[in-house]
């Protein structure tokens, strides 16, 4: 059987999963959303997403705590 380059994307992606479960913190907050942390070459990376808002995210409640936590702030 001939298998095309696409016939790996599934398992690919199952071994991507498993990889980022064990990288990735994840963190849901109740009434706003989730954030996801990982460290990577020494550096804090974070992936906040609200469950409501628009363009001005600094602006909206909760997102200046995130990132005055990230940042050691407060």
């Amino acid at each position: 059987m001939n298998m095309s380059s696409w016939d790996v994307v599934p398992g690919q992606q199952t071994l991507q999963s498993a990889r980022c479960k064990g990288l990735v913190s994840h963190l849901s907050i109740d009434n706003f959303g989730t954030l996801d942390e990982f460290v990577a070459d020494h550096r804090r990376v974070a992936l906040l997403r609200t469950a409501r808002g628009g363009h001005d995210l600094p602006k909206v409640e909760g997102v200046q705590d995130a990132i005055g936590r990230m940042f050691d702030l407060f």
